[in-house]
């Protein structure tokens, strides 16, 4: 199933990697065994000898909770398939999408180890109360990961709007290529550094 960096490092990392069951089988198959999977029932607690209520543990009202981008659906979909994805990207898409670009899995890959604290940290402590977690490290790739797509969304809006634009109506311009030369640029990115592209004087 692969020996990739980003691979390794998520089966490695226990008890914070939840795999699917299709990841799972692929592990089984690849170092030769069978998936088994048993539900075994919990042991009863013992109960206090003074029969006293237990203690009921209140948690602050803020509390930083991390998020798990492995327990999403879309996560474990590109986990379970990018790599058979790209084995049959040639055969199947690149005449309609055309060639493969290495950045794509560049990108696949830091989503996939965004989140981990496995893949590094920073501790965040506040100086007034000495409240302190760890931060795990993000991929900051955009519209691929949702996470890091929505804060550079918000960043950038208020970059607009704090540093850029004035307090006066505005006119939003798009330009676009024409359909008809889009083929050409699929097939040949370079054509997209042209300066005449971006309104250079020659």
């Amino acid at each position: 199933m692969g020996t990739t960096k980003s691979a390794v490092s998520r089966l490695e990392s226990a008890g914070k990697h939840a795999p699917s069951l299709t990841t799972l089988k692929k592990y089984a198959q690849a170092v030769g065994c069978h998936l088994e999977i048993k539900f075994i029932p919990k042991s009863n607690s013992t109960s206090h000898a003074n029969g006293s209520a237990r203690k009921i543990v209140s948690l602050p009202a803020a509390v930083y909770r991390p998020r798990n981008p492995q327990l999403s659906d879309y996560y474990r979909c590109v986990e379970d398939y990018f790599e058979t994805f790209v084995r049959v990207y040639e055969e199947y898409f690149s005449r309609l999408y055309g060639f493969w670009r290495p950045y794509i899995e560049q990108v696949i890959y830091r989503f996939l180890d965004c989140g981990d604290p496995h893949n590094g940290f920073a501790r965040v402590k506040c100086k007034d109360c000495g409240h302190e977690y760890l931060l795990a490290f993000s991929c900051k790739r955009r519209h691929f990961c949702p996470s890091c797509h929505q804060k550079r969304v918000v960043e950038f809006g208020e970059w607009l709007c704090m540093d850029v634009l004035k307090k006066i109506p505005h006119r939003h311009f798009v330009f676009s290529i024409p359909k008809i030369l889009r083929r050409y640029f699929l097939y040949d990115r370079k054509l997209l550094a042209d300066p005449r592209l971006r309104g250079d004087k020659p």
